[in-house]
């Protein structure tokens, strides 16, 4: 059949004119970083191989998750094929089995002309998740040249030459590390692909997202012939809700590669919903597991903006009169810093709206656990079954079906941090930021994405230059703050700790004392004087905390030889920081929306509740204790009261509180 083919006649080399005439030059480059030189220079690096290690420590409680450690793909990912009992993930090849994520994604690189450049990107999981997601540390695999997306039929062209990459990987490769520079003997699996529905769809094989799942054996179809297809109807669940077989998807692959023709190729496509992917020349890999379906594009610009867009603002619920009163309404409203920016568009729908933010609020925790996944799947499907009822079948969008798919990839995965797709597209900024000259784009991309590596592999190999160490202090960026690397420098068990305190799932009372985590910021007012009924709560406090007779200055005059005395005077600070998070005060105008917190209070009859105040400022006072000498860093609270007022209360099924 091959030698029978027609050549396509088309036109590889371009003549490109310079001072002396012309030069023939590539119409089509596809540059391709070297994964073996990544690799490499990430183990020439210090601390890097210490760095894979640290998950061994990882002490996991039941049922509990918290990062890609937890979830049955890092588990149960199997070293040899052939061998299902034996584990690729262990201590002993902790620095030497990596398992990396890989995203595939376009995007603009201008603003006034349409061009879209593609790009592979890889994240090793072996890496602490303060660490994994940082520029310096992510793998660019490919780069899909424009001007436009490539092609469904196109993209294994570009994938054949990285998977040959992966597949030495899988078998072994020897590179020098910076603690054995004779080699040690590498091995690499890509265990997730985290993608936006087009993508995914494109780099696994399968059909289009608006005919057919990928994870489970849902068809769309539609009530009469020539309507939009829709994933209507739940009744029939149990039939359709159930995990693709790997086997029979992997046939059918081989089968659609073996068709003669593309007339052949789309009816192979059209009855079993599979094409061909060069990722299936992965052993190991799982085209249904191992394509997660992104939370960012699926919940968060997906099926939030449609709600608002298509049901209420094009069914006319909203109109922009109702829209503008809710902006109102919502730029008053004051936000714990915890919850970030206020959306500003927000109306009515309730009971949609309603079990669709409970269900993100229990995902997006960076501890969850099985029945807090269970109750979000609950809320979604919720969510489908009241639009389905509300508004029609024809509303069940692609993304209302495979959101309920989400619990599985926790299970898989653990929490969303682990898996979505934001770090991916800030990786999209950065290159899109570098300077080029509008012609070889992505050829000129690469060589600065290489550039970057061999100055990675030069300061590393100059860490003990002490003069280069301290002038790269004053090049450092600033660090990260912010509700999504809140927690980034907090280990597994503080945050366990923290999370078991919150939820009342301890009875174990909080004592003693240790050193303060974090910093006290500008502004800052030293050697203030503490006003008279904050001094008095502050001796009540020292009493209470060290059972101990704590007296001011004017009682000293009569005070035994075991009282102490406290000094009124004080260090004020508008700001304080714990770990990446800053919190605010009244005292700095600028971080005021920062100033509002939740604290748990125990009410007389013994059971805690939830009480939201704001932050006046912090207070640095050091005193004398029954021991020693020590500072105490407080802040002072103005609570919110409950508001008993009827009227108040009467437009919401929440508790109000008056300031």
């Amino acid at each position: 059949m091959r030698t029978k083919r027609k050549p396509c006649e088309a036109e590889l080399i371009e003549q490109v004119p310079i001072v002396k005439g012309y030069k023939r030059r590539s119409k089509l480059l596809f540059p391709l970083p070297d994964l073996k030189t990544q690799i490499a220079s990430l183990y020439q690096r210090p601390d890097f191989e210490k760095q894979l290690v640290k998950w061994t420590n990882w002490h996991a409680n039941s049922g509990m998750m918290t990062d890609v450690y937890d979830g049955e793909i890092w588990k149960n990912f199997s070293s040899q094929i052939d061998n299902s009992e034996s584990q690729f993930f262990t201590k002993e090849t902790a620095d030497s089995n990596l398992g990396i994520m890989i995203n595939l994604d376009w995007f603009q690189l201008f603003d006034s002309t349409p061009y879209s450049c593609g790009a592979i990107y890889g994240v090793i999981c072996n890496l602490p998740r303060n660490v994994r997601f940082n520029k310096e540390n992510i793998l660019t695999l490919g780069l899909l040249p424009g001007p436009s997306e490539v092609k469904l039929d196109k993209i294994n062209n570009y994938l054949t030459p990285i998977i040959n990459e992966l597949l030495d990987f899988w078998n072994e490769v020897k590179l020098p590390t910076k603690k054995c520079p004779n080699g040690k003997k590498i091995r690499l699996a890509v265990i997730c692909c985290s993608n936006d529905i087009p993508a995914a769809r494109k780099l696994c094989g399968h059909i289009s997202a608006l005919v057919g799942c990928h994870r489970c054996y849902k068809i769309a179809t539609s009530k009469e012939e020539g309507q939009r297809l829709n994933f209507r109807s739940f009744d029939d669940m149990e039939n359709w809700f159930t995990t693709r077989d790997v086997k029979e998807h992997k046939r059918n692959a081989a089968i659609w590669k073996q068709q003669n023709t593309e007339e052949d190729r789309r009816r192979h496509v059209s009855e079993t919903y599979v094409r061909w992917s060069e990722m299936l020349r992965l052993p190991y890999h799982d085209p249904i597991r191992h394509l997660v379906v992104d939370p960012m594009h699926n919940l968060f610009l997906g099926i939030a903006q449609w709600i608002i867009k298509k049901l209420w603002i094009e069914g006319n619920k909203i109109s922009k009169s109702d829209l503008e009163i809710m902006e109102r309404r919502a730029k008053g409203i004051k936000i714990p810093t915890n919850l970030g920016r206020a959306p500003y568009k927000i109306i009515t729908d309730q009971k949609i709206l309603g079990n669709f933010v409970r269900a993100c609020s229990l995902l997006v925790c960076r501890i969850i656990d099985n029945n807090m996944i269970t109750e979000a799947h609950e809320r979604l499907l919720k969510v489908a079954l009241l639009i389905e009822e509300h508004y029609g079948p024809e509303k069940i969008i692609p993304n209302l079906h495979l959101c309920l798919h989400i619990r599985e990839c926790c299970q898989d995965y653990g929490p969303l941090y682990s898996f979505w797709c934001f770090s991916f597209e800030r990786m999209n900024g950065v290159l899109g930021f570098f300077p080029n000259s509008h012609r070889q784009i992505e050829p000129e991309l690469l060589q600065i994405i290489m550039q970057n590596w061999r100055l990675d592999n030069i300061l590393s190999s100059q860490l003990n230059n002490e003069k280069l160490t301290e002038g790269l202090k004053l090049l450092k960026p600033r660090s990260t703050t912010g509700t999504l690397s809140a927690y980034d420098e907090l280990d597994y068990n503080e945050l366990f700790r923290f999370r078991q305190i919150f939820c009342q799932e301890t009875d174990n009372t909080i004592n003693g004392s240790e050193a303060f985590p974090g910093k006290m910021l500008i502004p800052r007012k030293n050697r203030v004087s503490l006003p008279d009924d904050i001094y008095q709560i502050l001796i009540e406090y020292y009493s209470n905390a060290y059972e101990s007779k704590f007296i001011s200055i004017a009682e000293s005059a009569s005070a035994s030889l075991n009282d102490i005395v406290v000094t009124n005077m004080f260090n004020q600070f508008g700001r304080v920081q714990i770990s990446a998070e800053v919190f605010g005060s009244v005292m700095a105008p600028r971080f005021f929306k920062n100033a509002y917190i939740l604290a748990k209070f125990i009410q007389d009859n013994k059971t805690s509740d939830l009480f939201p105040g704001q932050i006046q400022y912090y207070i640095e006072h050091t005193t004398n204790t029954p021991n020693s000498l020590k500072t105490h860093r407080l802040a002072l609270i103005r609570w919110y009261k409950l508001a008993l007022n009827r009227q108040t209360q009467f437009y919401t099924s929440r508790r109000m509180f008056k300031y």
